[in-house]
């Protein structure tokens, strides 16, 4: 499954928002019916890998909401995520999440957050691929505008 913390960042993985993923609302976490729950855990026998991008938008609070639906869906309550891995992707240094507490700092209401941020590996990836790849877009396009002259 890929989804994302805002719909430009879901279109541009191809993918949905988070928040309609997992069916949360931005405000408290309910339940799944049963119906529903059901359907989710059909549809979660397929899913291996889910991947969220835009990961500096993600609050502390929707961490935990993530972590509670998962549980809630693979009936999993011992494990992080419902026992599914979870690929978090993107920039610390781009924008918070608006109004939130970031994933890696801890919210005032509770414990967890940081917790279940501290349990997951982190991979630092150093090398700038979309900036590769502008400045050598404009490097062609700058011989091709000297060459058009």
């Amino acid at each position: 499954m890929t989804c994302a913390s805002t719909g430009k960042a879901a279109v541009a993985i191809s993918g949905t928002t988070i928040h309609t993923a997992l069916k949360i609302s931005s405000s408290r976490l309910v339940p799944l019916n049963s119906e529903t729950a059901q359907q989710y855990r059909t549809l979660f026998k397929y899913i291996k890998v889910t991947i969220v991008a835009d990961i500096s938008r993600i609050s502390a609070q929707l961490l935990l909401k993530v972590d509670s639906r998962l549980k809630q869906i693979t009936g999993n309550f011992q494990s992080n995520f419902g026992g599914l891995d979870i690929i978090l992707i993107g920039d610390f240094r781009q924008l918070p999440p608006v109004g939130s507490t970031p994933i890696y700092k801890q919210p005032k209401q509770t414990l967890v957050g940081p917790i279940l941020w501290r349990n997951l590996n982190f991979y630092e990836l150093n090398e700038v691929k979309r900036i590769n790849n502008f400045l050598l877009y404009l490097q062609k396009l700058a011989n091709h505008w000297i060459k058009g002259k």
